[in-house]
C-alpha cells in the first residue's frame, strides 16, 4: 500500500471513494461519470492550493483519500508570507479501517504542510471520526470558533 499525491487524472478513483462516503451517509448521489468530471476539473484548477493524497492498492486500487486546502493568510509586520492549511475530505473504505491507512493519510498530509511551512493545519471531524484524530494528538482549541450562516 503506497500513499501519493492525487492529480486530475485520478479523478474516477476520487469520485468512487465520494460516493462510497455519501452512501455511507445517505447523502443525495450522481453518477460517478459526472461527478468524476467535475472533480477533475476541480482537482486541476486547484494545483496551487489543495493537496491530495491517495491510498493506493499495490493493484492500482484507490481506497482512501484525504486533501490539504491552503489559504494565503494576511501578512504581518516582519512575516509577509503566512498560510494555514485545513484538512477536508478524509476517507477510508470500510473494508481498509483500522490498518493505518487512516494514520498514514493524515501524516502524509501534515508532512506536506510542513514541507509548504503552513503556519497551522486546521481539520473538522465528523463525530465519528473525532475519537480517531484525538489518539493522532489532535486537540479542541477554544480560540478556533465556527459560524454556520
Amino acid at each position: 500500500m503506497i500513499i501519493r499525491t492525487a492529480t486530475a487524472a485520478d479523478a474516477r478513483s476520487v469520485a468512487k471513494l465520494r460516493l462510497a462516503w455519501a452512501d455511507e451517509r445517505s447523502d443525495v448521489s450522481e453518477s460517478v461519470e459526472s461527478y468524476a468530471a467535475a472533480l477533475a476539473t476541480w482537482i486541476a484548477s486547484h494545483e496551487a492550493d489543495v493537496v491530495g493524497k491517495l491510498a493506493q492498492r499495490d493493484d492500482g486500487t484507490i481506497v482512501g483519500m484525504g486533501w490539504l486546502a491552503i489559504v494565503d493568510r494576511l501578512p504581518v509586520p516582519a512575516r509577509h508570507d503566512r498560510r494555514s492549511g485545513d484538512i477536508q475530505s478524509v476517507f477510508v473504505l470500510p473494508e481498509e479501517r483500522s490498518t493505518g491507512l487512516g494514520r498514514r493519510l493524515i501524516e502524509s498530509l501534515v508532512a506536506e504542510g510542513r514541507a509548504r511551512g503552513l503556519d497551522r493545519i486546521v481539520l473538522h471531524s465528523s463525530v465519528e471520526g473525532a475519537d480517531f484524530y484525538r489518539h493522532l494528538g489532535w486537540t479542541g482549541s477554544e480560540l478556533l470558533l465556527e459560524f454556520a450562516p
